[in-house]
């Protein structure tokens, strides 16, 4: 499905036509590693941390959907084939903070991830990644021709993990997984 041709799909209401023009850093490339991630991770939450600008809550949803993207990348895009590179870059100032991750992967179309939130879709393990992006951030784009993720998020706003629709869709995936879990 082409651009033009995407339908309006309100679950992914903060997904944005393009990126805005961040400063950004040098970037970092790593090995489709989880331990190695974290430690790019680390250091990016300790940039948040400095620019002090971030409540707890908000700094929780935003490493919450870094960390996503994070393993998204290394596991979904790479393979977690240790061959093939991750590149990180990021900005925080005391305006905002943006992250962009680029994998090696094949790429793919969020608009084609069955929604988590569906009932046919609980017990699926995929598309909660997007949820808690699309959830935790100002706003987000994927570019599958450079097969990287962008996402944003502003000091000011209206604050994505504020918005109740989005929060009630989360909190029914989380019921229900947890329901599917106790049941077992």
């Amino acid at each position: 499905m082409g651009e033009s041709e995407r339908p309006s799909e309100s679950r992914f209401r903060h997904y944005a036509e393009s990126v805005p023009p961040f400063a950004w850093g040098e970037p970092v490339q790593i090995p489709s590693d989880l331990e190695v991630a974290r430690t790019v991770q680390a250091q990016i939450e300790a940039e948040i941390r400095r620019a002090g600008w971030m409540g707890e809550q908000e700094f929780f949803n935003f490493k919450t959907a870094l960390e996503e993207a994070m393993v998204d990348a290394i596991k979904h895009g790479n393979q977690c084939d240790r061959s093939k590179q991750v590149t990180v870059r990021w900005v925080v100032s005391q305006k905002h903070v943006a992250v962009a991750i680029t994998d090696e992967g094949e790429g793919f179309d969020p608009f084609e991830v069955p929604d988590p939130a569906a009932p046919e879709n609980i017990e699926r393990p995929c598309g909660r990644g997007l949820l808690l992006i699309n959830e935790y951030t100002s706003g987000w784009r994927y570019d599958n021709i450079t097969k990287t993720l962008t996402m944003w998020k502003r000091k000011s706003g209206i604050e994505a993990s504020s918005s109740p629709s989005g929060m009630q869709r989360l909190l029914l995936v989380v019921r229900r997984m947890f329901r599917i879990v106790f049941r077992s």
